[in-house]
């Protein structure tokens, strides 16, 4: 009988402790809807990712290898940019809706996210010198929404 009540408090205590959110807009919050937003879009991007994180090199000025692991890679990305800002960039507005918006948000947050994931510097920059990508996904959601 005591060893019952016991796992049924354990059980209450557990359940609780699962359901609790840090308070909104301190540090665990963010890093807390960080990983609940990024984590499963890192997880269905990780071959993507990785292969970001294997670039090496100037991108300014890459070899011929990496220029057309590059070029392989350009598709990818921009399918990887419209899942981003469809899915992830939404989710995150809603969340910081709370604390306050960002007007370049959607950028920071892909890189905040490659930064998490290991990727050089150079990569990123070279990804976010695909600004194009976010401007044109921004535009057709604005015009999504207006029809």
């Amino acid at each position: 009988m005591m060893r019952g009540v016991a796992f049924v408090l354990t059980l209450t205590a557990l359940a609780g402790c699962a359901s609790l959110e840090p308070e909104p807009c301190t540090p665990e919050w963010v890093d807390w809807q960080t990983d609940r937003i990024l984590d499963p879009f890192v997880h269905t991007y990780r071959q993507e990712i990785s292969a970001l994180r294997s670039l090496n090199g100037d991108m300014e000025d890459p070899g011929m290898i990496t220029a057309f692991r590059m070029a392989g890679l350009a598709d990818d990305l921009v399918r990887m940019a419209e899942d981003f800002s469809e899915t992830v960039v939404p989710e995150a507005q809603a969340a910081l809706a709370q604390c306050t918006q960002e007007p370049d948000m959607a950028r920071q947050l892909l890189v905040s996210m490659l930064e998490r994931e290991n990727v050089e510097p150079d990569v990123i920059a070279w990804v976010t010198a695909l600004g194009l990508v976010f401007e044109q996904l921004n535009a057709r959601t604005i015009e999504s929404s207006a029809s």
